[in-house]
């Protein structure tokens, strides 16, 4: 007996799409809901957002998801792909809108802060009366507002912050005067405001009376040497602007930013030759500026001027780093509270060195402790930490001769006591 091949039967044949209408409609509500949600949060207010979302858009959504159900098991593989695309594509294609936004928004902020990064500042208030600088945008180290005014009466009171472009409509302008981390000099005019407080935000800036005229008084540090050894994206991230404000104008000094990697940086593989300065204030006054060999240092640990120290319990003061060789006597220049904040000045003699490295060893950055004394004297001890092989080692110049009396500490060694580090013996 022959056999008849058996033919699979064929498919069912699809239903139209009129059998769906009432699942489109609802698909276009949820998505026209969702149109209008996002519209909101990108234009008016995120709350109103959320609150259509959740008392309009979740309901349809759930209401859409309940009826593809019943379609999907009622006709068994009979829909239509295009009635489910119908259904979810509007949905789906609306809620894609608010992602996509956030993704090109987080791309022009990119670009933005590339050109424009993140810029820190430190302001010092020698006009001998209430100041106040623009605060919009910026941030400090503890996340809240800079304090507002600088006190007159307090000029050792510094005030550290960091200054966001994201806040600023025109830019570079007098509120961020900077392009790629760098203070840029078609600014001639900086806006403050002394004695009295600005009226709210939208008085920054201020008008014209209450600018103030600037200029650098420092070199500025070379950062793009640095950069390309330690790996910096840029200038922004190596600089501080210290402003020193008196009463008729600012003097902006350029310095190297305390915490970044270059202080664990060994000293041999430095482009450019950096000391890091730390300073023993023997004297009664607050020491509010300082520059050695006219390179501007950072002057501001715990957020105040070099106080004159009464014991060693928080050791010397750490200042910042200085592009500068240590090869001849330090010129050293500095100001102190007391007012007219007039310069003094020294020329401190630098001492030697003695003893070799051990073999393997790699000496990292060079130190200078300065140690201000009585009658604008400074004296210099120098020390540098090392690597050892079994651990830290320090050499150090030690106390230098001719102090009016003992140091508080009685060297730079003091801070690193004996389970720290080891000294190094002299030849």
């Amino acid at each position: 007996m022959t056999g008849v091949p058996l033919r699979r039967p064929p498919p069912p044949a699809a239903h139209g799409i009129r059998r769906y209408v009432f699942g489109i409609v609802v698909g276009s509500l949820c998505a026209g809901a969702t149109l209008v949600a996002t519209i909101v949060a990108l234009a008016v207010d995120a709350m109103i957002a959320i609150a259509i979302g959740i008392y309009i858009c979740l309901p349809l959504l759930l209401l859409l998801s309940i009826v593809w159900l019943v379609y999907a098991i009622r006709d068994r593989g009979r829909m239509p792909a295009r009635a489910h695309g119908w259904c979810w594509l509007p949905t789906l294609s609306a809620a894609l809108i608010l992602p996509a936004a956030a993704k090109v928004d987080a791309w022009r902020k990119a670009l933005r802060e590339r050109a424009f990064p993140p810029v820190s500042e430190l302001h010092v208030n020698l006009t001998g009366r209430d100041l106040w600088v623009p605060t919009r945008g910026t941030s400090t180290y503890s996340g809240t507002a800079p304090d507002m005014p600088m006190r007159g009466d307090r000029p050792a009171d510094f005030v550290e912050l960091t200054r966001w472009a994201g806040s600023v409509d025109a830019l570079p302008g007098p509120l961020f005067p900077y392009r790629k981390g760098l203070l840029l000099p078609e600014f001639d005019r900086l806006p403050r405001q002394l004695d009295a407080p600005p009226d709210g935000a939208a008085a920054w800036p201020p008008d014209a009376g209450a600018y103030a005229p600037w200029t650098l008084s420092n070199p500025v540090p070379a950062t793009d040497a640095l950069r390309s050894q330690a790996g910096f994206f840029g200038a922004g991230s190596l600089l501080q602007y210290v402003y020193y404000h008196y009463a008729d104008r600012i003097e902006v000094a350029p310095v190297l930013r305390d915490g970044t990697d270059l202080w664990d940086v060994p000293g041999d593989a430095l482009p450019v030759p950096l000391v890091a300065f730390h300073a023993m204030n023997m004297t009664s006054e607050d020491i509010v500026r300082l520059e050695v060999n006219g390179r501007a240092v950072r002057v501001g640990p715990w957020g105040r001027a070099v106080a004159p120290m009464r014991d060693c319990s928080r050791g010397p003061a750490g200042l910042g780093l200085a592009q500068i060789e240590l090869d001849a006597p330090l010129r050293v220049r500095w100001q102190t509270s007391r007012a007219p904040h007039a310069w003094r000045q020294a020329v401190a003699p630098l001492p030697e060195f003695e003893g070799a490295l051990p073999p393997g060893s790699r000496p990292l950055l060079q130190r200078a402790m300065l140690y201000f004394d009585q009658d604008d004297r400074v004296f210099v001890e120098r020390f540098q930490e090392v690597e050892l092989d079994g651990g830290l080692g320090v050499r150090l110049t030690g106390t230098p001769d001719g102090l009016s009396r003992p140091p508080p500490c009685r060297s730079a060694l003091d801070p690193y006591g004996p389970r720290r580090a080891r000294v190094l013996p002299a030849r």
